[in-house]
């Protein structure tokens, strides 16, 4: 996992935390989008199919 994506589901989990809370400070999730909210990032995946006679 990057940096990014850990700074964003730490500080959703926090808001989420906190919500209803009227002592909690609010909490800015975090974003790596100018002018935007979320995280830009990718996914990928390799699959091999080994067949055994």
């Amino acid at each position: 996992m990057d940096e990014n994506r850990y700074l964003y589901l730490r500080t959703k989990d926090v808001q989420y935390a906190n919500d209803g809370n009227p002592f909690a400070e609010p909490i800015n999730v975090y974003s790596n989008i100018t002018n935007g909210y979320g995280i830009f990032g990718s996914y990928s995946v390799a699959t091999y199919t080994i067949i055994l006679e």
